[in-house]
C-alpha cells in the first residue's frame, strides 16, 4: 500500500488491509442507519461514503457494485420504516461486539456519515447512541468527545 493510499485509508485503519465480511456488513449498516436518521439520505452524505469506499484499499477486492446495492436496500428500508430493515442492521451491527477493529469501523462510518453533512441534529445523535448500545461502545466514542 503507498503512502497515498494509506493517508486516504486513515479512517479504515482499523480494518487493517483486508477486513471481513462481518466488518464490510456493519460498516454499511452503520452508514445506512446514521444517514437515513433525519429521515432522508442526503447526496452529499452518499457521495462522501462512496468517494471513500471506492477509493480504500481495504474495500479494494470488494464488488463495489453489490455494496452500494446493499447499503441503498438498508438505507431505502429504513427511511420506508421497515422493520425487518431495521433489525438486519441491529443484528450486523451487534455482529462487531466481540471484534475491536469492527468497533472501530463502525464509528468510523457513523462518523463519516455525520461529517458528510456536516452536522449532528438530534435524530443522528439518538442514532449514534443506539449504534453505541449495540456495539458495547461508550456513547462518547461514537460521538468523538
Amino acid at each position: 500500500m503507498t503512502s497515498e493510499r494509506a493517508d486516504t485509508d486513515i479512517l479504515w485503519a482499523a480494518l487493517g488491509e483486508e477486513g471481513t465480511e462481518t466488518q464490510r456488513r456493519a460498516v454499511a449498516a452503520a452508514f445506512a442507519f446514521i444517514a437515513a436518521a433525519d429521515g432522508t439520505a442526503s447526496a452529499a452524505e452518499l457521495i462522501t461514503f462512496q468517494g471513500r469506499i471506492n477509493t480504500s484499499a481495504v474495500f479494494a477486492d470488494v464488488d463495489h457494485q453489490a455494496f452500494w446495492k446493499d447499503y441503498g436496500a438498508l438505507a431505502d428500508g429504513l427511511l420506508r420504516g421497515d422493520a425487518e430493515v431495521r433489525a438486519e442492521i441491529e443484528t450486523r451491527l451487534a455482529a462487531v461486539i466481540d471484534d475491536d477493529a469492527g468497533k472501530d469501523i463502525v464509528v468510523a462510518a457513523a462518523r463519516l456519515a455525520i461529517i458528510a453533512d456536516g452536522e449532528l441534529n438530534e435524530r443522528e445523535e439518538v442514532a449514534m447512541a443506539h449504534i453505541a448500545r449495540l456495539i458495547g461502545r461508550p456513547g462518547e466514542a461514537l460521538l468523538g468527545e
